[in-house]
């Protein structure tokens, strides 16, 4: 009788010590709701830089409004274009067509990625109707003042 247990226990001891070993060699730690404090700084913003594009732009006719094309290299995060507004004393040279101006555009949500973009405000500008022939397919840089917010 002795004997018929004796193989027994061997056969059921033999698993047992395998799990136990399984279990302590895939054994994982966890910690839960640990708590502690995180660093915040705020940052500042910088200015854009605006320059005058013609990509995209299409052309004014007299007595009409058209489009700004404006290459804005932002070194911020994105941000928001809010505001355009001629700028005066600066509104470059309009010696080639006088007629041709700036408006003043509240409003706008003109989403500005950080980095180089360019950006065309709809019917921001527009051309008098009584524009003389020399403006036609002339190119003018007219000054701006922008507003820009963070989304």
């Amino acid at each position: 009788m002795k004997r018929l247990f004796r193989g027994k226990r061997k056969l059921v001891a033999a698993p047992l010590a395998v799990l136990a070993f399984a279990g302590v060699a895939f054994a994982a730690w966890t910690l839960l709701n640990v708590t502690g404090q995180g660093g915040v700084k705020g940052g500042t913003l910088a200015n854009p830089t605006i320059a005058a594009t013609f990509s995209g732009v299409q052309g004014i006719t007299p007595g009409n409004s058209g489009d700004v094309g404006l290459a804005i290299n932002n070194p911020n995060g994105a941000m928001v274009l809010t505001h355009l507004a001629p700028n005066v004393g600066g509104n470059g040279d309009t010696s080639a067509c006088p007629a041709l101006s700036i408006k003043d555009t509240t409003g706008l949500t003109i989403a500005v990625p950080a980095g180089a973009s360019t950006v065309i405000v709809p019917n921001g500008a527009q051309m008098a109707s009584s524009a003389p022939t020399s403006c036609q397919n002339a190119q003018i840089s007219l000054g701006v003042v922008a507003d820009f917010s963070t989304p």
